[in-house]
């Protein structure tokens, strides 16, 4: 049945969405990064510096990078562009079961900003959760952008992720409409996690979602 699984699952492809286009309030970067053609991401994990650089495939060069912050502030990680700059923060909830992703503004975008942003909840909203559900056959993560309203926060699920326990690093990533956005999974030749991505995926929160799902790809 795992052979069957692992086949099904490598069939699976990756193409375009039907809906490309993200406002800015439909993603967890304020600079939204939507993949317009189908895009692979290899995963390398750097363990001198506790980060994880997100290459893309095609041109070989780092779109983003997730620094593991260990008792700074709260931080959990911090995720930056291919230029260096911040661009989103996590903070993990006292059951270790949900991250709180907050966007860090193109205006604010050093170190010192994202501290501050941290040791002060008034100075950022946060922008999306990440929580993880076990109870199921298999588990999946959710990913609900945090929208600010007039009453109050209102929670809008984007993506949902499904780990795949047949495909080492193996999951799906669908949209709230069934499509698949994107899959992870561990290529037998490089040895490395990679990540495939549909055009008009939102790049950053198919990396974070499947961040949290995969463990950091620590395992």
């Amino acid at each position: 049945m795992g052979n069957s699984i692992a086949l099904d699952f490598k069939k699976v492809k990756v193409g375009h969405l039907s809906t490309s286009h993200y406002s800015d309030d439909q993603s967890i970067c304020s600079d939204t990064v939507v993949s317009h053609e189908p895009t692979t991401l290899i995963v390398r994990r750097d363990h001198e510096r506790d980060s994880l650089i997100f290459f893309d495939e095609s041109r070989m060069i780092p779109v983003f990078v997730t620094s593991f912050q260990r008792g700074r502030k709260g931080i959990e990680s911090i995720t930056r562009d291919g230029k260096g700059h911040a661009v989103f923060f996590t903070t993990l909830s006292p059951c270790h079961k949900t991250r709180f992703v907050y966007r860090v503004t193109t205006q604010a975008r050093s170190d010192s900003s994202v501290d501050k942003a941290a040791s002060s909840g008034q100075d950022l909203a946060c922008s999306a959760e990440i929580s993880i559900d076990r109870t199921g056959a298999s588990t999946c993560a959710f990913l609900d952008l945090v929208v600010w309203k007039g009453s109050g926060p209102e929670r809008n699920t984007l993506y949902k992720a499904v780990r795949i326990d047949e495909v080492k690093y193996g999951a799906l990533v669908v949209d709230m409409e069934g499509q698949v956005v994107a899959k992870t999974y561990l290529d037998r030749h490089r040895m490395e996690p990679m990540i495939d991505i549909a055009g008009g995926g939102d790049v950053a929160s198919v990396i974070g979602i499947v961040t949290t799902l995969q463990k950091n790809f620590s395992a």
